[in-house]
């Protein structure tokens, strides 16, 4: 700290210029550009609206709804793991193997955001960047959901009921030797 406050006074008192004001220039230049100066007033813009285009409601509807399938789906998945006669070490690599599954929200969303940017660009659907990136949101909250509130705590119990009913407690394993 004490460098830095001895550095700032040794550029202050060995700098002549540092302090004093720029003299004034003895050129004056004046640039006028026609075409970027008001020369009539500009019409009053027209209010804006705050009802949304039907065309975005049904995109953000379209995009809610494949989302909501795809949460049904990753739940119907999770319970079809659930049910089958298995040991849980067993379910739990099933679990495993649908990763995939389980991020597809995120698959979708990014899908329907550029299938709805591409719509845009085409002049098919009013451009509205709500309606594209509606899907990516969606597919953020579908994958939260599904991993945070049903894939985790499902694998919590598998790892938790398959160590019970392994023959070796947690707190007793043999510890692996360094040879």
């Amino acid at each position: 700290m004490l460098c830095l406050l001895l550095g700032g006074l040794l550029v202050l008192a060995t700098e002549p210029f540092l302090l004093r004001a720029a003299p004034p220039s003895e050129y004056k230049v004046k640039l006028l550009i026609p075409a970027l100066s008001v020369s009539t007033p500009a019409a009053p813009a027209a209010q804006p609206s705050h009802i949304m285009d039907t065309s975005t409601l049904l995109s953000i509807g379209l995009f809610a709804t494949l989302q909501i399938g795809m949460y049904l789906i990753c739940l119907m998945k999770i319970r079809e793991v659930a049910r089958q006669p298995l040991s849980p070490l067993v379910k739990l690599k099933l679990m495993e193997n649908e990763e995939n599954l389980f991020d597809g929200g995120l698959y979708v969303g990014i899908a329907g955001t550029a299938t709805a940017l591409v719509l845009q660009v085409l002049r098919v659907i009013e451009p509205n960047l709500l309606a594209a990136y509606s899907s990516n949101l969606f597919g953020i909250i579908c994958v939260a959901l599904v991993k945070i509130r049903h894939v985790r705590p499902y694998k919590c119990a598998l790892i938790l009921e398959g160590q019970l009913k392994s023959d070796v407690p947690v707190a007793q394993a043999p510890a692996k030797s360094a040879s």
